[in-house]
């Protein structure tokens, strides 16, 4: 092994170990009068015994809400997500469920979405604006709801990470709202800006349609037509709606591996196989994690022509879950023809989290030299496909 892959795993480790060690990123609380209530005490025991199930910890919160005060319920809430973020190799889904909870408890996006933060990739803002969303069906028709005025914009910041959540919560929302069905869900995209702000959205409602067929066994899906409902969508859609249809490839019990990677070459047309291949990094960067040589080996694993969005995919997941440090290390140990492309990616990222070019500029710093820094520092998010 490299010294580099050596640098970047011990690296990985100690960035982990450091999560642990402080709870990562922990929601800031109002500060109100409340009791001497043993919240440490209540996630043990909701953890020792729900485990996993989150529907078993949401059963437990509720019965918390009726007998404590909010500070204690919320923050049982956070200690439960923070148990989750160190302890589960994906706690994304779980993290959804309990944003929802949490709208479901404060009643409030606003102060909800307020509460919230990036663990898990950002799941609790995603489950925060789902439930929005559909308890808003209650009061009014879906097809009435202006969804351009959902998510406030901040002109100074046109591209924020907060605006991409939101953005992405409510596709999950709309996907719920429409009964799952892709076509008309992300037609209420186009009421949005081109671009970034249509993406974000579609990204939701494809995920929560790959999210309903891993839960159910249904969704927008064809079992006579592995390409649909891809194949089928606004082309300015398809890039976002392959990258999540990876995941359903690659559950298809009949196909190996090395199919499931034939299935994406096989895309007509073959300009947007490259975002299958990126849906397929993503999907199986969880593997690459536990070794860095196996996301070199899953991606080398694939025609040349597409290794690098492979290796992209891959890329994002460690940004959203773990950060720009460890994704920086990422890319300075891929084979020289794909940095670029990786570190371009991660400069998407750091415009996204921060406003000020001040900052920028020390993240984009961290890149191996100054001409990645400069792919780094003008990463465009005016003519993104996918992010």
């Amino acid at each position: 092994m490299s010294n580099k892959k050596r640098g970047f795993e011990k690296k990985y480790y100690f960035i982990i170990m450091a999560f642990i060690a402080v709870g990562f990123l922990l929601i800031s609380l109002p500060s109100q009068p409340q009791r001497d209530v043993p919240v440490n005490s209540y996630v043990d025991d909701i953890i020792t015994e729900c485990k996993a199930d989150v529907d078993c910890a949401i059963g437990n919160l509720i019965a918390i809400a009726d007998k404590e005060n909010q500070s204690t319920v919320l923050k049982t809430l956070d200690g439960i997500i923070s148990h989750y973020e160190k302890t589960e190799r994906y706690c994304h889904t779980n993290a959804h469920h309990l944003g929802m909870f949490m709208y479901d408890y404060l009643g409030d996006v606003s102060e909800a979405f307020s509460l919230a933060d990036q663990r898990c990739a950002g799941a609790i803002y995603h489950g925060i604006m789902q439930r929005y969303i559909v308890s808003g069906i209650n009061r009014t028709s879906i097809d009435d709801i202006d969804i351009s005025k959902i998510c406030p914009k901040n002109i100074t910041h046109p591209y924020s990470l907060s605006r991409w959540e939101c953005l992405h919560g409510m596709g999950h929302g709309l996907i719920e709202a429409y009964n799952f069905d892709v076509f008309v869900a992300v037609e209420r995209c186009d009421e949005l800006d081109p671009g970034w702000e249509q993406i974000t959205c579609s990204k939701g409602i494809f995920m929560g349609n790959v999210g309903k067929y891993f839960g159910l066994g249904l969704g927008s899906f064809d079992e006579n037509d592995i390409y649909f409902p891809c194949n089928s969508v606004d082309e300015k859609y398809a890039p976002t709606c392959y990258n999540y249809h990876a995941s359903y490839i690659l559950a298809q019990p009949q196909l190996t591996l090395t199919e499931s990677f034939k299935v994406c070459e096989n895309i007509i047309p073959e300009e947007f196989a490259k975002y299958c291949y990126f849906g397929m990094g993503r999907q199986l960067s969880y593997r690459a994690l536990d070794n860095i040589d196996n996301s070199l080996a899953i991606c080398q694993s694939i025609p040349l022509a597409y290794q690098s969005d492979c290796y992209t995919g891959i890329a994002l997941v460690i940004l959203d879950l773990h950060g720009i440090d460890l994704a920086m290390e990422y890319c300075k140990i891929l084979p020289e023809q794909f940095k670029a492309d990786c570190y371009d990616a991660v400069g998407k990222w750091i415009k996204m989290l921060h406003p000020a070019s001040e900052a920028r500029t020390t993240e984009c710093s961290k890149a191996e030299n100054g001409s990645y820094f400069d792919i780094c520092i003008n990463a465009d998010l005016q003519s993104i496909t996918i992010l």
